[in-house]
């Protein structure tokens, strides 16, 4: 008896490889590493010692992938 619903769609299955190319990226690892926890693009770059662009770009990479989703946004000095 074969159930339905528990193999993945072709389709869904090319996502996540993509995904996971993703993910394997030396710099996207160290970002979902430092991950465990909240953090925004700024900590992430002081902590990982990169520029913040380069941590806004991978951010985006990993969150157009599904890797990673926004916590939330909040303003300080007047940005967001």
């Amino acid at each position: 008896m074969q159930v339905r619903g528990m193999t993945p769609r072709p389709s869904s299955l090319l996502d996540n490889l993509d995904a996971a190319h993703l993910a394997l990226a030396p710099i996207r690892r160290r970002i979902l590493a430092a991950l465990v926890e909240p953090a925004s693009a700024a900590g992430l770059a002081k902590q990982l010692d990169m520029p913040r662009q380069k941590i806004g770009y991978h951010l985006k990479a990993l969150e157009d992938a599904g890797l990673i989703r926004l916590a939330g946004e909040r303003k300080k000095r007047g940005f967001t």
